[in-house]
């Protein structure tokens, strides 16, 4: 415990602060951002990806980023994630602070709990990954994108009347995952093609 939180002082006199990011996407596989609030001292009515402080307490635990991350998560949106998956860290600068962000894509929500922000924004929004260039930072378009070059496909196959329907429609439920049935898959991809002709 001594020796995490020395290196946490080492963090905070070089002035490199710790966050936490939160890409929540659902099951038609969109993102959630928000329009900070004006009252908040940084980053004013900016469309960004939510986002918590890393504290003291988290600093306790071994992976102190991902507490951190349940624990704003908890505080902010009475969630708690049933997927969680590391995206990445980077570097910015605020004002005249040094955070070192991390993100993390969240799947398997409850997604009637998402509400407003109490302090942190005036508005929250769905949006596709076609309009990702709403966000005004330019490290969280990165997060984005990161997410949806390493998105994964699951396919389930088997003999019929084994319960792929029943289990499909289970992971879309607590994880948020999208289905697409082969015979939906191949009337898109024909449409596809048969729109790359005209």
């Amino acid at each position: 415990y001594l020796q995490i939180k020395a290196i946490m002082a080492d963090y905070i006199k070089n002035g490199v602060y710790e966050a936490v990011k939160f890409i929540f996407q659902d099951k038609h596989g969109r993102f959630l951002i928000e329009k900070r609030s004006r009252k908040k001292t940084t980053l004013q009515g900016k469309w960004v990806i939510p986002a918590g402080h890393i504290d003291t307490n988290d600093f306790v635990h071994a992976n102190y980023q991902l507490h951190a991350l349940n624990r704003e998560c908890m505080e902010e949106l009475n969630i708690v994630p049933k997927f969680t998956k590391y995206i990445g860290t980077r570097l910015i600068q605020v004002l005249n602070r040094r955070y070192r962000v991390f993100y993390y894509l969240i799947k398997g929500f409850d997604i009637s709990k998402i509400g407003r922000f109490s302090n942190e924004s005036a508005r929250l929004k769905w949006v596709y990954p076609a309009d990702i260039d709403l966000l005004e930072l330019d490290i969280d378009k990165w997060a984005i994108s990161r997410c949806i070059k390493n998105s994964q496909v699951i396919a389930i196959t088997g003999t019929p009347g084994t319960g792929k329907s029943t289990l499909a429609k289970n992971l879309s439920e607590t994880g948020n995952f999208g289905i697409l049935s082969l015979s939906d898959a191949i009337i898109q991809r024909s449409e596809e093609r048969r729109v790359g002709k005209e």
